[in-house]
């Protein structure tokens, strides 16, 4: 699996969209890239582009990403 994740680290501009420490999944953009952001989908349910510093990329195990996957077919 090539998913890349990310922890939320920093949720102060938008503590209703995004939990603290929480696990997201980042989609693929080559516009966010450029632009220093990350598109991920929120607590909102909806795909959104927050500044990248507010997050560190975590590596997960096979059977974690497995698990976020099924969730995403949910």
């Amino acid at each position: 699996m090539n998913d890349q994740f990310v922890i939320c680290m920093n949720n102060e501009s938008n503590p209703i969209h995004l939990t603290l420490h929480k696990v997201y999944r980042v989609t693929q953009s080559s516009k966010a890239d450029k632009l220093g952001l990350i598109r991920l989908v929120d607590d909102s349910g909806e795909d959104y582009f927050y500044p990248a510093p507010m997050f560190r990329p975590i590596e997960l195990s096979a059977e974690v990403q497995k698990m976020f996957a099924e969730e995403a077919v949910r």
